[in-house]
């Protein structure tokens, strides 16, 4: 029935009166608050009623937060201009036999040093640019490089760094913390990360901080590739703990070596004092690390405590597997 038919009713009908004033209330209510919640609504998206147009840019919108840098590069140590030569020196542990892939990482590197000097007199008449690799206390040359134009660096990249493998790259704690750890593969009785399969980009990615996939701790090896899939490092309180951040979570690691005999088993004190520490830290996450083995005690603790993991020698082929990398 219409409002109007339904008003000249009341006025006949003093008894509709008061519902009818009641609904008409409501309704305004209603209306008033559904045309406030439109106008919000709208200012948040940036959207105009009046010129039925979206603004410029949204506002009162919350910006997602930038990825993390990635940390990951070779520590420069010296340069030296002589003429017509320039010679860039990187802490980097080149590979046994040439590798196109860390030549081209270290030769994009030396060009990024160069850059800040190209504009002064001495590098005018700069023709070659020599990088070389420093490990062990000896200098390799991993590349020569003739300018085009004497004085003139090629133009920077337009492609991300070798050296981050957010790209490309799983994230292996986030994965053994959803689906667990497999104990597979065992890596002899070192503690040694030589008999692990890396994949070129993990190697390249290590070999650039100085680390040597054929002599180092499978410790060192976990921490040197977790800055390359976005981690930030910290030191922890003593040595051999450190703090992976990303996205605003934490993992407290801890790094626990092998025995002297390199045939032993983790034991409960060590593996106790973690779960320890680890609550201590107030870390979201805990990961152990070591070249030692894992025992049936390793797989309860994780039951009981699933915000800790033990990363032991035989799970760690695993671990690198679980990023996805060929």
């Amino acid at each position: 029935m219409p409002v109007i038919a339904q008003a000249a009713e009341s006025a006949e009908n003093p008894n509709l009166g008061g519902p009818l004033l009641f609904l008409a209330v409501v309704l305004g209510l209603f209306a008033y608050v559904m045309q406030k919640r439109r106008e919000k609504l709208a200012e948040e998206v940036g959207f105009d009623l009046k010129e039925k147009k979206v603004r410029k840019g949204p506002r009162n919108l919350p910006l997602p937060p930038p990825p993390p840098p990635i940390e990951v590069r070779p520590r420069l140590i010296d340069v030296v201009i002589d003429e017509t030569e320039a010679r860039v020196a990187f802490a980097a542990a080149p590979p046994p036999e040439p590798d196109e892939i860390f030549t081209e990482m270290l030769v994009n590197e030396g060009m990024e040093a160069l850059r800040d000097r190209q504009n002064s007199s001495l590098f005018a008449g700069v023709t070659s640019v020599v990088v070389l690799a420093e490990h062990g206390g000896s200098r390799t040359q991993v590349a020569r490089v003739s300018l085009e134009t004497p004085g003139l660096l090629p133009p920077r990249s337009v492609f991300p760094s070798i050296l981050d493998l957010t790209h490309i790259a799983l994230d292996p704690i986030d994965i053994v913390f959803e689906r667990g750890l497999d104990s597979s593969e065992d890596l002899g009785t070192n503690g040694v990360a030589a008999d692990l399969r890396l994949p070129r980009a993990v190697e390249t990615v290590l070999r650039a901080q100085g680390i040597d996939p054929l002599c180092e701790d499978v410790g060192d090896l976990i921490i040197g590739i977790l800055p390359s899939i976005g981690y930030k490092i910290e030191d922890g309180p003593v040595p051999g703990v450190y703090i992976a951040q990303k996205h605003g979570s934490r993992t407290h690691l801890q790094l626990v070596p092998s025995d002297a005999d390199g045939d032993s088993v983790l034991d409960a004190d060590t593996m106790s004092r973690f779960a320890f520490e680890f609550q201590m830290s107030q870390c979201e996450r805990g990961l152990l690390i070591t070249g030692r083995r894992s025992s049936p005690e390793t797989a309860d603790r994780e039951r009981r405590e699933p915000r800790i993991r033990f990363l032991t020698v035989e799970r760690i082929q695993g671990f690198l597997d679980g990023m996805g990398l060929s």
